[in-house]
């Protein structure tokens, strides 16, 4: 745990006991992070960035290059972190922590919280309600809409399409969404269309579909059995730009693989569902 006036605290019995460490900064300290039980890291105030070989017996100061606030860490490994940060701070490390390069965003916000499940799949959230995911190590960042204008302040993801995200006011969001294709020019945020794995999968009765869209257009989304016979259309009309969830309830259907069958803008998606009863 880190905290204010310098504080480091740790426990090795799961809690039932704290030992103060001392971190050597004088900085208000934001987020820890460990990679496992001996290579850890600590943000906060001024750009301070700690870091420590021997699990927390000693920190030592890494450069970061900036004089902004760090609000959060992470790291996959020992060797690949992130950190963010006010004024749309985004660095990030292969080296452990040696040296830290800006990943800009293309957003003049503050970023609040930072998860990385892979070293080139990970996500930000930050002011304004906003969620930017990358896969390609921060080469470009895409937009995922979240419908909210609270502050963002932490997120938590269980795989590339589960996680959740909490904020001001109260504000929890669980994020079933899906990774638009990285874009060939680096750091630009973009979107497209596309269609994300159902879930759950497999399901019964009922599994949740969850689509993209770069701009308003008509959609279709249609149910065929494996026979390519349709068996519902969830929807065939104009939808807003953003992203859509839509349940579909396979209630009076047999057990078998089905496809859902996506279609905007001249682009078709297919996706796999199976129903065990």
């Amino acid at each position: 745990i880190v905290g204010n006036s310098r504080t480091i605290l740790h426990t090795t019995d799961g809690g039932l006991n704290w030992s103060v460490q001392d971190s050597g900064a004088d900085n208000s300290l934001k987020s820890v992070t460990f990679a496992d039980g001996d290579n850890g890291w600590i943000v906060g105030g001024n750009g301070v960035i700690l870091h420590t070989t021997d699990g927390g017996a000693q920190w030592t100061p890494q450069t970061s290059g900036v004089t902004r606030t760090l609000y959060d860490v992470e790291f996959t490994d020992a060797e690949h972190g992130w950190i963010v940060g006010t004024y749309n701070t985004i660095l990030h490390t292969t080296d452990g922590g040696n040296s830290w390069v800006s990943s800009p965003s293309g957003w003049s916000i503050n970023w609040n919280a930072v998860e990385f499940i892979h070293p080139d799949t990970g996500w930000i959230a930050g002011s304004g309600g906003n969620v930017l995911v990358t896969t390609n190590a921060g080469a470009t960042w895409a937009n995922e809409p979240t419908g909210s204008s609270n502050s963002l302040l932490a997120v938590s993801m269980v795989d590339a399409n589960h996680g959740w995200t909490v904020g001001n006011n109260g504000v929890i969001m669980h994020y079933t969404g899906i990774i638009p294709p990285a874009h060939t020019q680096p750091n630009r945020i973009v979107t497209r269309f596309a269609l994300a794995p159902n879930y759950p999968n497999p399901f019964n009765p009922s599994t949740t579909l969850s689509f993209y869209l770069e701009r308003t257009g008509v959609v279709r989304l249609r149910i065929f059995d494996i026979l390519g016979r349709e068996v519902a259309v969830l929807t065939d009309g104009e939808r807003t730009a953003g992203a859509h969830r839509i349940e579909w309830n396979a209630a009076a259907q047999t057990s078998g693989m089905y496809l859902a069958v996506l279609e905007a803008g001249g682009q078709r998606f297919v996706q796999k569902m199976a129903l065990i009863r």
